[in-house]
């Protein structure tokens, strides 16, 4: 018997809860569920007034008068209004991966989406990485192309009890004429607040999609780059590193010219959120720490300490911190922290190493070199 995380099945237990303010919209609607597990979605649909109620699974075990079994990836139908919480598993964690090793997806609800292509509407529950990213271009770009998001219930903690993904749920709508911009309405819980978010066709229909491409453009013209353990030659130099953690430090003798390197950079980046407002994503001064430099190991994805150019000063350095952190603190409010990739559980976001080394190119030739050239040429 293959089990339901095999399956990619996650069943809709608290359907009152997710489809909050949905009630109207299924309204008089003839509903299919294409994946209906154990028909909790169908159930809500037909206490809400709907028309008529049927639904398809994969699992034989699950029919009843309301399911029939079907396997809708592979035979996908026709529907006029869909309801449904598609299976989710990402390509590496299926135990059997024949159906996304020979398409463009990395993820189940990928194939699961574009089994829905052939419908009129719907409300659908998905992984709130559809809207955010980069490995789910190439659905989103099929699937809203065709369609219009209208309104997302996006809850940032744990919905389901078998699956950690942040979910969304969203209602939309085939679209009469193409459109290359779409205004969401989302509806974020638990927090009850509300946020207007544009998306758009040129930027992929990503949140932050625009900010993303503007510093995904950037060049590392720096030359930015970690302090790695490789870097660390023995000397007769003193200084005080911390080695992969900040709470580990010691002292160490390396050579002249790395004591002068290190004592020219004070940027430590971190990348990860750790679920603590306190220990967000940002740069900081790494002398608050106490220590000269963070030395990583090569597979650290969380805190790295940044080697910048001679001619980057530490004043530099210093506004290149506060400008860092002033952008993504103002992206996280306008976009919800959603242009950032999920990262595990808990709505902890993360960035890449190399798009943190973009943006603070971006901030050095926008904010800094700029300015210094005005002043060079204000001189003659």
């Amino acid at each position: 018997m293959i089990n339901k995380i095999q399956l990619g099945q996650f069943f809709t237990t608290n359907t009152d809860y997710i489809l909050s303010g949905f009630e109207d919209i299924v309204k008089n609607k003839n509903i299919t569920d294409p994946f209906a597990g154990n028909g909790d979605l169908l159930k809500w649909a037909n206490k809400h007034q709907a028309c008529s109620i049927t639904g398809f699974d994969i699992d034989a075990t699950l029919a009843s008068n309301n399911i029939q079994f079907n396997d809708s990836i592979l035979y996908p139908k026709k529907y006029k209004f869909v309801l449904t919480n598609p299976p989710y598993l990402y390509q590496n964690k299926l135990s059997n991966n024949s159906l996304l090793k020979n398409s463009c997806h990395t993820d189940l609800y990928h194939l699961s989406l574009e089994a829905i292509m052939d419908s009129d509407a719907g409300i659908v529950i998905v992984p709130i990485n559809f809207l955010s990213s980069q490995n789910a271009k190439y659905i989103r770009n099929i699937f809203l192309t065709k369609f219009s998001i209208i309104k997302v219930n996006y809850f940032t903690h744990q919905v389901f009890r078998d699956t950690s993904y942040n979910v969304m749920v969203f209602y939309y709508q085939k679209n009469i004429i193409p459109t290359t911009k779409m205004q969401v309405d989302f509806n974020i819980y638990p927090q009850q607040k509300k946020q207007k978010i544009n998306l758009y066709k040129k930027y992929n229909y990503q949140v932050g999609g625009e900010f993303l491409q503007k510093i995904g453009s950037y060049k590392n013209q720096l030359n930015i780059k970690r302090l790695e353990q490789k870097d660390m030659q023995i000397g007769k130099h003193s200084i005080k590193i911390a080695i992969n953690h900040l709470n580990k430090k010691t002292i160490f003798l390396t050579h002249k010219k790395i004591a002068s390197m290190i004592k020219n950079n004070i940027i430590l980046l971190k990348a990860i959120d750790t679920g603590s407002k306190t220990g967000q994503i940002c740069t900081e001064d790494i002398r608050q720490h106490n220590v000269d430099a963070l030395v990583s190991k090569k597979t650290s994805r969380n805190q790295i300490y940044l080697l910048l150019p001679k001619y980057v000063s530490i004043h530099e350095q210093e506004i290149m911190i506060k400008h860092f952190n002033r952008i993504i603190q103002q992206k996280r409010d306008e976009f919800f922290s959603l242009f950032m990739t999920n990262f595990r559980d808990n709505n902890r976001k993360r960035i890449s190493f190399n798009f943190a080394y973009k943006l603070l190119n971006y901030i050095y030739l926008t904010e800094i070199k700029i300015k210094n050239d005005y002043k060079q040429h204000k001189l003659f």
